[in-house]
């Protein structure tokens, strides 16, 4: 027979159970996260130091490297007449120069044929002396004369010109502010010129000059990659909130592996990830 005080079970509330254990799963669960994200992982505090240091220091070079940048000059354009005066002016003498080793190259040439005409009436002669032998050699010695003296200096006049047509061409883009140029421009001077000292003063000034803008470029440069670095160290991670809340230096950085093919020293399971170990 049914006590009276028992209370049906369609009747009874579990809430108060269910709430104590609700209570201690909820509990085992924050305590399983802070023992897995907190209290098991110091190494992300030590992290996230290091990535602070890191920032610290790479603002710290940046602030340095930017008090050594040079003052850049305001390129200025050049005098596109003068240019294109003392461009033509080299396209001229390179157009003499051409006609003129075409020139003697085709007296080479001839005088080849020549050469081929005497010997070869000579062998028939048997070596003797006669009026067809004479008159090849007289032909031979007439053509080797005007490509050796006249022809000659025909080129070599030729390349006097081309060569200080370039050196002013080269001088133009020195003072154009212009050195890549006007390196290249000289030396193809001084290779129709080797004696002109002015040529040699001017190759030196304008390898100076492109080394101080190398060097104020790679100033720049280094400026440039500092700033990047310091976008980059630790990163920002952003949380739920959005951007009212940003824990920097907390991100991990991503780990790529390598397969070096060359690399086949024997190493233990420590010195395998870490080469100081």
């Amino acid at each position: 027979m049914r006590n009276k005080k028992e209370i049906p079970a369609e009747n009874k509330s579990y809430s108060a159970l269910f709430f104590i254990l609700s209570g201690l799963l909820g509990l085992v669960t924050l305590w399983g996260f802070w023992s897995e994200m907190i209290t098991r992982r110091p190494w992300k505090q030590i992290q996230q130091q290091f990535y602070q240091y890191e920032y610290e220091k790479t603002d710290a070079e940046l602030a340095n490297a930017k008090l050594d940048l040079p003052e850049l000059s305001t390129p200025q354009a050049p005098d596109a007449k003068e240019l294109g005066r003392l461009t033509k002016t080299v396209e001229t003498a390179q157009v003499s120069l051409d006609e003129a080793l075409q020139e003697r190259k085709f007296r080479q040439s001839e005088s080849d044929a020549i050469n081929y005409k005497y010997q070869h009436s000579l062998h028939v002669a048997k070596g003797k002396h006669n009026a067809t032998v004479d008159k090849w050699q007289e032909k031979l010695a007439e053509l080797e004369s005007q490509i050796e003296d006249e022809l000659t200096e025909a080129v070599l006049a030729a390349e006097a010109t081309f060569a200080n047509a370039n050196k002013a061409l080269a001088q133009f883009y020195q003072t154009s502010n212009d050195p890549q140029r006007a390196l290249s421009t000289y030396l193809i001077a001084q290779k129709y010129n080797t004696t002109d000292t002015e040529i040699v003063d001017g190759i030196a000034a304008a390898q100076a000059s492109l080394q101080a803008l190398q060097a104020d470029k790679a100033k720049y440069d280094e400026v440039a990659r500092l700033q990047e670095k310091l976008g980059s160290v630790g990163g920002i991670k952003r949380t739920f909130l959005g951007s009212l809340l940003e824990n920097p230096f907390r991100e991990t950085r991503t780990i790529t592996q390598y397969y070096l093919e060359d690399f086949d020293y024997t190493a233990d399971r420590c010195a395998t990830c870490h080469f100081s170990a």
